[in-house]
């Protein structure tokens, strides 16, 4: 007898895309100019990193690769490297490119905090853009690993574990 589980959601990330011609109206009217990457950007991009009736396995890993640009503080202090960020599902087959398509059709499942502050600031690389602003690239992956109906989060930095990473679930 064969089994196989699968997904009955949709589950993803927002992030903010980089512009291009080809979109669809209805984004580029959303377009605006990121000073932090100096370029276009449309926000509320859904990352749908596990599709509904995807098969998944006994223990399914994924990994969502994140990049956050953080200002350094005029100051001099030291810059915020706790991050929140919003786990989403969607029940339709074809879920929503873009949160503003079909805001109805996607709920949030758990917020996820992410600390990195005991990563030291000479890991990252150091940007100025065109305004002279300096920035620190700071990329990082969000592993989440289901087991049966548990699900674990992982932060990890160039593949190795770091900083703290919890989870509070919202009701439904």
């Amino acid at each position: 007898m064969v089994h196989k589980r699968l997904s009955r959601r949709n589950y993803g990330y927002l992030h903010s895309a980089v512009y291009n011609d080809n979109m669809a109206a209805d984004v580029k009217s959303r377009k605006r100019w990121s000073s932090t990457h100096d370029k276009w950007m449309v926000r509320e991009k859904l990352q749908w990193y596990i599709k509904r009736d995807q098969v998944i396995a006994q223990t399914a890993v994924t990994t969502f690769p994140f990049l956050r640009m953080v200002q350094i503080p005029h100051d001099g202090a030291v810059p915020n490297l706790r991050f929140v960020d919003t786990l989403h599902s969607c029940d339709l087959d074809t879920a929503p490119d873009y949160m503003f398509q079909n805001p109805n059709a996607v709920s949030t499942v758990c917020t996820v905090h992410s600390d990195l502050s005991g990563v030291p600031l000479s890991k990252f690389v150091l940007k100025t853009n065109s305004n002279g602003r300096k920035y620190y690239k700071v990329p990082f992956d969000m592993t989440m690993t289901i087991v049966d109906e548990v699900i674990k989060f992982e932060l990890k930095y160039q593949g190795e574990s770091y900083g703290v990473v919890t989870t509070r679930f919202d009701e439904q």
